[in-house]
C-alpha cells in the first residue's frame, strides 16, 4: 500500500525500548497491551514502542509480538484497520509480526472476527497479506484500490457493495446509497491524497437492545489512506498561494471567509480544522485543476445525511493528521450555498466546537469511520 510508512515517519516519537521488553521464550520484543479499550492513545504508545525498537538497527529486523492481556474491545472498526497498517508496515520492512488476542466484539466492530489480524495470531503471513488487500466474505467485503486504477473501478464498487449488502438483507435503495458512499469516498480519497486506499465494510450479526424492542444490525464503513497530503491541505494550498482565478466567485468568497475565520482560530479550532471543514463544502475542490474551474460537491454530506435517516443510531467522523471532524446531526445543513457545521448555520461563524476532535496517533493522510445501526 502506497505511503504506508508515513504510519511511523509521521510519528517520530520514540519509547525507550530495554532488554527487559525483549522475551526469551518468543524471541521477540514484546508489546503488552492491557486496557480494556484499544484506542488512539493505544496506538501512540504502540508506534513509540516499535520506534524505539526501529531506533535498534544495527540488530537487525527484530522480531515483534503483541499480546493483548484479557478480554478488550477496539475503540471502533478504524481504530483495528490502522492497527493492521501498522503490522501490515512492519512486515512490509522485514519484521517478524506476531499476535495473542481475544478481542470483544461490539455491533460496531464485529468486522474485527474476520480481521487479517486474525491470520497472524495463526502465524499465517502470507495469509494476512492477502487479505490485507482483498476480503469477499459473507459479511465483510474489502479492497485496496490503487491511485492508478481505472475511473471504472468507482461504479464497479458502488455495484459490488450494494450487492453484498443485499445479499445480507439490506433492501436495494439503501444497499445502493452504502454503495454511492464508498465510492464516492474513494474518489475524495484519490483526489485529496493521491495515493492508495482500503475501502473495508462489514455487516454484523443481529442484536437486540435493552431499551428497545426489534432487531438490530451494524453496517461498518471505514476508507482509509495514507499521503503527505492531510484532507484540506490541497484547498489551503490553493486559497493561500492565490491559485484560483479571480472570475471564480464562489473560491473569492472562501477566501473571505477564510479571513474572516483567522480571528477566531486557537488551539481547537485550527487553520488545518477550516480547511478540511471547507473541503467538505458544495462545489468545493482541493484539486487546482478542478479549483480552476469551479467544479466540486456535497455528495459525501448527503449521502452520509440520507443514511443516517435510516439508522437507528451512527456514528460517523473523518480522521486526518491529530484532528477528528465529526458528523453530527443538525450541524450540516446548506444555507446560501455553505455548510455552517454549527447551529447557526452559518459559515461566516465558527464551527461548534462539539464536531471537533483530536488524537494522540498523527494519521497521515485522512480516513473515514461510518458506523450505522440500523433496526431490521
Amino acid at each position: 500500500m502506497k505511503n504506508i510508512d508515513l504510519i511511523f515517519s509521521k510519528n517520530p516519537k520514540r519509547m525507550i525500548v530495554k532488554s527487559r521488553n525483549f522475551n526469551s521464550y518468543y524471541k521477540a520484543f514484546v508489546f503488552k497491551v492491557s486496557t480494556e479499550i484499544f484506542d488512539g492513545v493505544v496506538i501512540s504508545k504502540l508506534v513509540q514502542f516499535i520506534q524505539g525498537i526501529k531506533e535498534k538497527n544495527n540488530m537487525g529486523k527484530l522480531p515483534i509480538r503483541f499480546i493483548f492481556s484479557g478480554s478488550f474491545t477496539f475503540a471502533d472498526k478504524l481504530t483495528y484497520i490502522i492497527f493492521e497498517c501498522i503490522c501490515f508496515s512492519l512486515i512490509n520492512d522485514g519484521h517478524k509480526v506476531s499476535i495473542a488476542m481475544s478481542p470483544e466484539p461490539s455491533i460496531l466492530t464485529e468486522g474485527v472476527m474476520s480481521s487479517p489480524l486474525l491470520n497472524l495470531a495463526l502465524k499465517d503471513k502470507s495469509g494476512f497479506k492477502s487479505r490485507f488487500s482483498r476480503i469477499i466474505e459473507e459479511q465483510h467485503y474489502r479492497r485496496l484500490v490503487p491511485i492508478n486504477s481505472k475511473i471504472e473501478i468507482l461504479s464497479v464498487l458502488t455495484s459490488d457493495i450494494a450487492s453484498f449488502l443485499k445479499r445480507n438483507g439490506v433492501n436495494q435503495n439503501s444497499a445502493y446509497q452504502f454503495g454511492e458512499l464508498a465510492a464516492e469516498l474513494v474518489g475524495n480519497s484519490h483526489e485529496h491524497s493521491q495515493s492508495d486506499c482500503i475501502v473495508d465494510i462489514d455487516v454484523s450479526s443481529v442484536h437486540s437492545h435493552k431499551e428497545d424492542v426489534g432487531k438490530f444490525i451494524g453496517i461498518n464503513l471505514v476508507v482509509i489512506n495514507f499521503s503527505s497530503n492531510n484532507f484540506g491541505d490541497l484547498l489551503k494550498k490553493n486559497i493561500q498561494n492565490e491559485f484560483i482565478k479571480p472570475d471564480n466567485l464562489k473560491y473569492k468568497e472562501l477566501k473571505e471567509i477564510y479571513l474572516k475565520h483567522e480571528n477566531y482560530f486557537d488551539k481547537v479550532y485550527t487553520r488545518d480544522v477550516f480547511f478540511s471543514i471547507a473541503s467538505l463544502q458544495p462545489k468545493i475542490s482541493g484539486q487546482y485543476t478542478k479549483s480552476v474551474n469551479g467544479v466540486g460537491g456535497v455528495g459525501t454530506l448527503k449521502l452520509i445525511d440520507a443514511l443516517r435517516e435510516k439508522s437507528y443510531l451512527d456514528d460517523c467522523y473523518l480522521y486526518t493528521g491529530n484532528r477528528v471532524i465529526r458528523f453530527k446531526d443538525n450541524l450540516y445543513f446548506v444555507e446560501k450555498g455553505w455548510i455552517g457545521f454549527n447551529k447557526q448555520k452559518d459559515f461566516k461563524l465558527p464551527p461548534d466546537m462539539s464536531i471537533i476532535g483530536g488524537s494522540a496517533f498523527n494519521l497521515s493522510g485522512t480516513a473515514y469511520n461510518l458506523n450505522f445501526i440500523i433496526k431490521i
